[in-house]
């Protein structure tokens, strides 16, 4: 069976959700599938083995991968229905097929697809490279690698995931900004930028070069350093050593996966370079800034140190050995102590002149927001702008552009304000019980991230005192009940023996508030409902007014 496509050649596109993920469907009267790339289809899709072959307009034959049910969704219809799988251009063709089933009535005079008792979807036309024409007498041009195509292709596949919410005419202005800006994406590490505005400098003072010897790496993992190292040196990071300099290599395998991350130890390079004291901003304050906002672009920089060059007096102190022999970096490598700092100056001059309100910096993190969509889009031109200017490049992979929903610095961010994300709560929750004091400080830092979401625990304080000394517990009440936070005793000395009940139970209470005050509320109060928890002794007598024939004492004024 021989399944024909030839194209309409009118490009009339439709913005869809393939199981939720957006993309733009071609609506191709001329093929009698519906077709659709292999790299769009949901995970999790069962496509049936066939022997169909697709038939393409020049006549070639071109096999069929497979047949598999999928939920299309075009101007909020959805529809299950089988699609064939195929190596095309497009990410999507709804053919004939498609179009019969669902009763699509197609509209080229208004540009439109409107199904029956449902909605009306306005066509786009996005402005996508076409082939010259072919002018006969004209000089050929030389064959050069088709990066042109891919960066396109490219520049293409993320205005597909930006745009499935937008209108038609907001497509169309964000297409022409991301064609406009396509020479400022990354394909590879061997394409990163080089920014002219800085140089790192590692200022050693005095320190006389500290040679470390080389690391023996397990046999498994050679190979992976080997190849980190030739990409390396292709790409223009590293170059041969002669340093006096040297400092050990390490692998340490990625988080959930196989791959290994190739890194240096500059801990010894470190201990001797003198500290950049230029500030890091705050996360919270950051984030406030975004108050007011519902439309979202967030940037990333592809390898962000790697843009950096390093002062040519420099590059020896970052020699590493290997068995290859040694190397140095010719730009800002990962595990330097003042690299955020050097960064942090270079992208905040970057974007100097943008109002926080408008763009967010954090390392190579940035965000450009606005309150409305052409708001945030001339913010966004200015931020592409500058970036270019600077001789950087964006990682096309992590950028997401002109979205209502974004995450940023591990928050989620939405025009109804800031929340968590929820993968980040659930690694809270499944965090192992921490026990030593350097696993207890690890839980502690992930835990206070997200400590401006959770309201206080109240904290309740019992104290008991007897004739030689007190005792004391600090309590929290959380979903669990009850906790003990920490213990206080001391022992009376002889003037504080003999002191009446009263005064010893006060006693009590003061010292135990003076030694968790770095703990608890400057003020503290017991209320009704807890009375019983307190010692059986009347100790509001302490500030109950009554006739005195001595002034109040410190215990009195303390309370």
């Amino acid at each position: 069976m021989v399944v024909g496509w030839t194209h309409a050649g009118n490009f009339c596109y439709v913005p869809v959700a393939l199981a939720g993920a957006p993309c733009s469907a071609l609506v191709d009267t001329g093929s009698t599938a519906t077709l659709m790339r292999p790299d769009v289809v949901p995970v999790g899709t069962q496509l049936e083995q066939t022997s169909v072959q697709l038939r393409t307009l020049t006549g070639e034959l071109a096999p069929m991968l497979g047949r598999g049910k999928v939920v299309i969704t075009v101007g909020g219809l959805s529809v299950e229905f089988r699609v064939w799988v195929a190596e095309v251009q497009d990410p999507c063709i709804l053919g004939l097929d498609f179009l019969k089933f669902a009763r699509c009535l197609l509209d080229l005079g208004e540009n439109t697809l409107s199904f029956p008792g449902g909605p009306t979807v306005k066509m786009i036309s996005p402005h996508f490279p076409r082939a010259a024409p072919f002018t006969p007498g004209a000089p050929l041009p030389l064959a050069q690698p088709n990066m042109e195509a891919d960066r396109l292709a490219v520049v293409r596949g993320i205005w597909e995931r930006s745009c499935g919410h937008l209108e038609p005419e907001q497509q169309e202005e964000l297409w022409q900004l991301l064609t406009e800006f396509k020479g400022i994406f990354a394909l590879t590490d061997a394409e990163i930028g080089r920014t002219h505005l800085v140089h790192h400098q590692i200022d050693t003072g005095d320190a006389r070069p500290i040679r470390s010897p080389p690391r023996r790496l397990p046999m498994a993992y050679r190979e992976a350093a080997e190849c980190t190292i030739d990409e390396m040196q292709h790409a223009g990071i590293i170059e041969p050593s002669a340093s006096p300099w040297a400092s050990g290599v390490v692998m340490v395998k990625k988080k959930n996966t196989s791959k290994m991350r190739f890194c240096v130890d500059y801990r010894p390079l470190n201990k001797v370079t003198k500290k950049d004291s230029y500030p890091m901003p705050h996360v919270d304050e950051a984030l406030d800034t975004v108050a007011g906002s519902s439309w979202f672009s967030s940037l990333d920089l592809r390898a962000g140190y790697w843009q950096v060059p390093l002062d040519p007096e420099s590059k020896p102190k970052t020699a590493f050995c290997t068995v290859r022999g040694p190397w140095q970096f010719r730009v800002l490598s990962f595990g330097l102590c003042n690299a955020p700092a050097t960064f942090e100056r270079l992208m905040e001059s970057v974007l100097i002149g943008i109002p926080q309100e408008e763009c967010v910096v954090y390392l190579d993190d940035i965000l450009a927001h606005g309150s409305s969509f052409q708001a945030a889009l001339q913010t966004l031109r200015r931020v592409l702008g500058r970036i270019a200017e600077a001789g950087l490049k964006l990682h096309p992979d992590k950028c997401h552009f002109m979205r209502r929903e974004v995450e940023f610095l591990g928050h989620k961010l939405t025009g109804e304000g800031i929340s968590t994300q929820e993968e980040k709560i659930r690694a809270i929750k499944e965090w192992p019980t921490p026990t030593d004091k350097e696993q207890l400080e690890s839980f502690v830092g992930l835990a206070s991230y997200y400590r401006r979401f959770t309201s206080p625990c109240r904290f309740v304080l019992d104290t008991d005192a007897s004739n030689v000394g007190m005792g004391a517990v600090l309590s929290q009440v959380g979903p669990e009940g009850e906790r003990a936070v920490a213990y206080f005793s001391h022992t009376f000395n002889k003037a504080e023996r003999n002191y009446c009940v009263t005064r010893r139970e006060l006693l009590a209470v003061i010292k135990a508030v003076r030694h968790f005050s770095h703990r608890t509320p400057r003020t503290l109060s017991v209320p009704e409902q807890q009375q019983q928890q307190v010692d059986p002794v009347d100790l509001t007598g302490a500030t109950r007014p009554r006739r005195r024939r001595r002034p109040p004492g410190r215990f009195e004024d303390f309370v």
